[in-house]
């Protein structure tokens, strides 16, 4: 009987180290099966504004805490592993301008960030993403500019 309270630690143990290290930003190459066979506003901008931020995933320690039920120790235990093993991640901040001078941010996970200039595509949905604009340049205008390349 003593053996039932330690492999349930041990099980809460793992479960809250595993779910510690899988939390990652959402990409825009990424997609949920919840994301499928959903029509969404596209609007069309330009990257005014780029720049680097850190992404810290603070839902995990509550998730955590939960899981391991009853039991004052094992749940604070869990929760300081938890918040131990916290995930961050790097990501971009992009300030965007519409074609009608209004101005909006987005903040995505990139490989690397698009170019301040570079025309893009702004997907709404439950989670708005932007991707390059690749359609052709309407007539009088010079075709969008590229990600940026690595150094």
């Amino acid at each position: 009987m003593r053996l039932k309270p330690l492999a349930s630690f041990l099980c809460c143990l793992c479960l809250a180290a595993s779910l510690a290290g899988c939390a990652k930003p959402p990409s825009p190459e990424t997609y949920t099966t919840t994301n499928l066979q959903q029509t969404n506003k596209v609007e069309r901008a330009i990257v005014k504004s780029v720049r680097a931020v850190t992404v810290n995933d603070s839902s995990l320690g509550t998730t955590s805490g939960a899981t391991a039920g009853s039991g004052g120790l094992l749940r604070g235990m869990i929760r300081n592993l938890a918040a131990n093993e916290a995930s961050t991640s790097q990501a971009f901040e992009y300030i965007l301008e519409k074609p009608n001078g209004d101005l909006l941010t987005l903040t995505q996970a990139d490989a690397q960030p698009l170019s301040v200039g570079s025309h893009v595509l702004v997907l709404y949905g439950k989670k708005a993403r932007i991707i390059l604009d690749q359609t052709p340049a309407p007539q009088g205008e010079a075709a969008p500019p590229t990600k940026k390349k690595a150094p």
